[in-house]
């Protein structure tokens, strides 16, 4: 930040990855944004090659491919595909996540596309699913790249996702029959995969509880 005046750094109290990121996005001032997670990686040439995608073909999102870390060994990666989504295959292509995950990494937008749109505090799962919908829901076109591996994601022992069974992850379960009724009312072509998507989070959740031996006393609502 003291060589280059372009970037900014931006002090505050953690509360929690949306409200940074809701910062983020209330003193963007560029046309496009993007999104990394503090232990991972881009690829040296990402931000280039995923703002050509989008300029080359007039989208407002595009999406590169992903690598898995773990202790510095890459152990999976995105299928290698290349297609220009509508609307309703991008939403498709979303619920099933075959090509790419419901994730907010690895993708490039448009900020007049984002809006007003912010990341909803109160979750502390699944807050990328829920944003991600409420943008795809906006778009038109999706430029989905996956022969080029933008951004390397760093498993660790201690994310959100390896925690411990909690009553927050139940509501990843409400968020998901809500963008189900979304999905019934407003895009009924995808609802198949939609619906199995809800039923993927709910079988995620028992089997947690299962696992961890918590099922009688934590999982009241399943």
């Amino acid at each position: 930040a003291q060589k280059d005046n372009r970037f900014k750094v931006v002090h505050k109290e953690n509360a929690g990855v949306s409200a940074a990121r809701n910062t983020a996005l209330d003193i963007a001032k560029g046309k496009y944004i993007t999104f990394l997670d503090s232990d991972d990686i881009f690829h040296e040439n990402a931000i280039m090659f995923l703002y050509n995608e989008c300029i080359k073909n007039n989208a407002d999102i595009a999406i590169g491919g992903v690598k898995d870390i773990k202790k510095d060994k890459i152990i999976c990666q995105t299928r290698k595909y290349k297609t220009l989504l509508n609307q309703e295959e991008a939403l498709n292509e979303f619920f099933s996540e075959k090509f790419y995950k419901c994730v907010i990494w690895g993708k490039l937008y448009r900020v007049d596309l984002i809006g007003e749109e912010r990341f909803n505090t109160e979750l502390s799962v699944a807050e990328d699913f829920d944003f991600l919908f409420r943008i795809l829901k906006k778009t038109n076109k999706v430029i989905l790249n996956t022969v080029e591996q933008v951004y390397y994601y760093r498993h660790r022992e201690n994310s959100a996702m390896r925690q411990k069974y909690d009553k927050k992850f139940e509501k990843e379960i409400d968020l998901s029959e809500n963008v189900l009724k979304d999905v019934e009312k407003n895009f009924p072509a995808v609802k198949d995969k939609a619906i199995r998507r809800y039923q993927r989070v709910i079988v995620s959740c028992i089997d947690r509880c299962f696992r961890e031996n918590e099922f009688a006393s934590n999982a009241d609502y399943l």
